[in-house]
């Protein structure tokens, strides 16, 4: 029997929010001993560089959910809630990672 996509979506969300705040983490503490007023360029491209693993990490992440559920009837459905979920995560790194 399938799950449904609300079910799907939980259970990506979990595994996402894992990603998250250790991307988040391991970010902060990349970028700690920067000061921001003379190395703005380089935590500029460490907050690039971390948006971007992140994004590679939930993305395959929805790929995993995708291809164990390819078969369901409302995959079209599944597969937009994902990618607006990855787009909600990266948002939020974004914009917390802005006033570190």
């Amino acid at each position: 029997m399938y799950k449904d996509v609300e079910e799907l979506g939980v259970e990506f969300n979990f595994q996402a929010k894992e990603s998250y705040y250790s991307m988040y983490t391991r970010f902060s503490s990349a970028v700690q001993g920067l000061n921001r007023e003379k190395d703005e360029n380089v935590f500029q491209q460490t907050r690039a560089r971390f948006g971007n693993a992140l994004k590679s990490e939930l993305e395959r992440l929805a790929m995993a959910v995708l291809e164990k559920n390819r078969e369901m009837q409302e995959f079209e459905h599944l597969r937009r809630n994902l990618t607006i979920k990855i787009n909600d995560y990266l948002q939020e790194f974004l914009m917390k990672s802005q006033s570190v």
